[in-house]
Parts: C-alpha cells; sequence; structure tokens
C-alpha cells in the first residue's frame, strides 16, 4: 500500500475538498441563512459532509481508498471520481425536486462505490483473533463503512446504496465503464501538480574536482609508503632452545618469543 498520497493527486485533491468543505458547512451554521443554504446545498454538497462524525469516517474510507488510483491510473481514475459525484449530484436533485428527499452530503456513491472494489480484489494484509472471532485488518474499514452508513439512515442509507451499485456497475459489470477517462494532457497535468519541487529526497550533487595529473604511468601502480611498524626484539637464545625442547617448532617460537619481549610463559599462552 502507498505511504501518503503519493502517487494519488486525484484522491488527495477529493480528500483536502471533503475536509475543507466539511469545515465550512459546519461553520456555516453560526452564518446567515443564505449563506447556509449555499454551501450546505450547493457549492459543497458533493463533497463535505454536514457532521464531524461523518466527515471523521468519510475521511478515513477515502485515505483507504486512495491506492485505486495507482491501481488504474490518475487518467480513469479522475473520469471515476467525476463519474461518481455526477451521478450522486443529479440523483440528489431529481429526489429533492420530485419527492422532497434530502440526500446525504457527502461524497457517499464514491466511497461505497470503491468499498464494492476493496472487498473484492484489495487481500488483507494482517489476520488476527478478537473474542474468538478471526479477523482481517479489513474489519477496521467495514466498521468505519457501517457507521457512516447509519450516521443518518434516512439520507444516508439510499446514498449508500446507490454508491454500492455504481460500483458494482463500473468494477464488475462488463460495461466498459473503466475505459472511459480524462485527456492525458489533463491527467499528467495533475501529476505534475501535486508533485512540489523539494530538495529532500534528491542526491547529493558532488562538486566537479579537476583529475590531479598522473605522475606514474597507467602500467605501474602507485607505491604508498609503508606504515612503519615497532621494530621486535631478537628472540632470545636461551627462551628459543627452551621452547624448542618442548616440541615447539624454531621459527614459530621465535615468532612469539618477539611478540611477547621474550617472555617463555607468554609465549607459550600466546601460542596454546
Amino acid at each position: 500500500m502507498t505511504t501518503g498520497f503519493s502517487g494519488a493527486p486525484v484522491a488527495k485533491l477529493l480528500f483536502i475538498l471533503s475536509a475543507v468543505g466539511s469545515l465550512l458547512v459546519q461553520a456555516a451554521r453560526a452564518r446567515s441563512s443564505s449563506l447556509r443554504w449555499l454551501l450546505r446545498h450547493k457549492l459543497a454538497n458533493p463533497v463535505a459532509f454536514r457532521h464531524p462524525a461523518e466527515a471523521a469516517f468519510g475521511l478515513l474510507l477515502q485515505y483507504y481508498f486512495r491506492v485505486f488510483e495507482g491501481q488504474v491510473g490518475t487518467a480513469k481514475f479522475c473520469a471515476y471520481v467525476f463519474a461518481s459525484l455526477g451521478a450522486q449530484q443529479l440523483l440528489s436533485t431529481l429526489l429533492a425536486g420530485t419527492f422532497g428527499f434530502n440526500f446525504a452530503a457527502g461524497p457517499y456513491v464514491y466511497i461505497f462505490a470503491s468499498l464494492v472494489e476493496y472487498t473484492l480484489n484489495v487481500p488483507p494484509a494482517q489476520r488476527f483473533e478478537l473474542f474468538g472471532w478471526r479477523l482481517t485488518d479489513k474489519a477496521f474499514v467495514y466498521l468505519a463503512s457501517l457507521q457512516l452508513l447509519w450516521s443518518s439512515p434516512r439520507a444516508s442509507i439510499p446514498a449508500c446504496l446507490t454508491g454500492l451499485l455504481f460500483g458494482a456497475a463500473y468494477w464488475v459489470a462488463p460495461l466498459g465503464l473503466q475505459q472511459f477517462k480524462i485527456p492525458a494532457v489533463a491527467a499528467r497535468w495533475l501529476q505534475g501538480a501535486s508533485r512540489a519541487p523539494s530538495r529532500l529526497g534528491q542526491p547529493a550533487q558532488v562538486p566537479h574536482r579537476p583529475a590531479f595529473p598522473q605522475q606514474q604511468s597507467s602500467s605501474q601502480p602507485t607505491q604508498l609508503p609503508a606504515a612503519s611498524a615497532p621494530r621486535l626484539p631478537e628472540a632470545s637464545p636461551a627462551a628459543l632452545e627452551q621452547m624448542a625442547a618442548m616440541g615447539f617448532d624454531r621459527s614459530t617460537a621465535a615468532q612469539a618469543l618477539q611478540q611477547n619481549n621474550n617472555d617463555v610463559a607468554a609465549a607459550l599462552a600466546f601460542l596454546v
């Protein structure tokens, strides 16, 4: 799974619009009636949630579903987001104009359409057991979806069912809806706009240094001066004869005596 919104500019833009729109809608309750009507029913209706609990769970699910943009590409994902938001706005307008029914505000159709794809094609990453029930990490997504479903049942349940039907038509049914995409130029612009210029993470620029002139031929390796080693004392003939009588090789015994300053006991411990 991608970290943050890297490679998902459309999902990031929708997340920001939902977060900011939800704050404005909730703040508009203390403002004039005309501003409240404009924000709650027209401008922010497709993307903004009306209540803090809905916004919390809705934004959490949007963050989970950002991975789909990396799977299908920005061009197709952007068309999918526009289609889901457009279907929700159209249905909301029809129900409000015909039956006076208030459709749930916020990108419900997009979220529950993505839940179809999440259920079918996203494998669980972890498994655990809770009170004897064997669950996966996907259970948290389903719990958040249920909470969003029951946030305001009269308005949210129709929106959620519409999202599930839209997801089945887009992700499952062979209608060819996944072939729709925005122009490649617009997709590249979205991807480029999401990458803020930053030097963090870039490799360090090593300054150019002029090469030193060669003093010797390339066929002759450069002779580095040997490090001066401390001069060892000569092996004592008496100590050497004593260790040779014990069965040690004379050259090995001589080296051991030199390393241990002609101390026979230390030389024996060194060899053993």
